[in-house]
């Protein structure tokens, strides 16, 4: 949504090269709301056990920084992180996790080989 995107989001977006420690960073209420309560959130409803709720943050932190850190790894748990490139390249495709989301309402995108050459 336009006015919260120019708001809260576009704070992260301020990085648009791939570097990992862009990953957390974010406006405080993204920061609250999209990283924090959204690991820690389901675990706290369902009232998983100390030690899952740690390796349950660990893998999404991880992710996160796999995400942005603009290396492909052949043991990336999810997407390659050319994907979430494009997505600071780009601003309006590639914004899920696994890409679901992003097929399914036509948001998915893919750097054109100039933009790759770049």
């Amino acid at each position: 949504w336009g006015p919260l995107y120019r708001w809260i989001h576009k704070m992260h977006h301020r990085f648009t090269a791939p570097v990992a420690h862009a990953a957390e960073y974010a406006h405080p209420i993204e920061f609250l709301l999209g990283n924090i309560l959204t690991v820690v959130g389901g675990n706290m409803i369902a009232g998983s056990h100390a030690a899952f709720l740690w390796a349950w943050m660990a893998i999404a932190i991880v992710g996160t920084l796999n995400g942005h850190s603009g290396y492909v790894f052949p043991f990336a748990p999810f997407r390659d992180a050319r994907m979430h490139d494009y997505h600071h390249f780009k601003f309006k495709n590639n914004y899920g996790t696994l890409g679901v989301l992003d097929w399914l309402h036509g948001t998915s995108g893919w750097f054109t080989p100039k933009e790759m050459a770049k």
